[in-house]
């Protein structure tokens, strides 16, 4: 309607005021506004969709990251655990191996009514140990008497002791308690228990190691 009237009446054109025109090209130049604004905002919502995908895509990446992290975290504390036990069996066996490994056997002896003299030797088949003491325990009488004493045991040594008791030979033995410092500088003891093989006074000893 406005374009007509600029064709046909030049007159009203001209005596057009100010505020006029302004309404004039508003009314033109709304719509583009408008449809640019409309635009615009299609757009904008294409922009917030790309974003939000690629913020989809970030979530995921730093998911899986967050899972690889967790994967390595196992791992590494498996092998931790691992390294552990390992290092664990290795203190373990060089403990043993520091200990020593006692063999007691019965050497004989003299025997009366009276007195029973009895003769036993030691030997160390395993590692060399220190500070060496040896005690028996009669547990008839819950009475113990040292047997020996020395400062050092070497490997493959052997020592020998002997005992004298009145008879009879005690119903439930004696206790043969040795203890020592390793090579480690750790206590430790081993016990065996002390019975006949028979019932006669010159019965032989045998010897079972019940600790250690």
């Amino acid at each position: 309607m406005a374009v007509v009237v600029i064709h046909h009446d030049s007159n009203v054109v001209k005596a057009m005021k100010p505020n006029e025109w302004g309404d004039f090209f508003g009314g033109i130049f709304a719509p583009l506004a408008f449809l640019w604004l409309i635009l615009g905002y299609l757009q904008q919502g294409d922009e917030l969709q790309l974003s939000t995908k690629a913020l989809h895509l970030q979530a995921k990446e730093l998911k899986n990251s967050v899972e690889q992290q967790r994967e390595l975290v196992e791992v590494t504390r498996m092998q931790l655990e691992s390294e552990r036990e390992a290092l664990n069996l290795e203190i373990g066996a060089r403990r043993e191996a520091a200990k020593p490994l006692f063999v007691i056997k019965d050497n004989g002896g003299s025997f009366s009514p009276n007195k029973a003299s009895h003769r036993i030797s030691i030997s160390n088949a395993g590692n060399t140990v220190t500070d060496v003491h040896g005690h028996l325990e009669n547990l008839d009488q819950n009475s113990k008497f040292d047997l020996f004493d020395i400062g050092m045991f070497a490997r493959l040594g052997e020592i020998h002791a002997s005992f004298e008791i009145t008879p009879p030979f005690p119903e439930l033995g004696f206790i043969l308690s040795i203890t020592y410092v390793d090579t480690y500088g750790q206590p430790g003891e081993i016990a065996f228990g002390v019975t006949k093989r028979g019932e006669s006074t010159n019965s032989p000893l045998q010897f079972i190691q019940t600790f250690g």
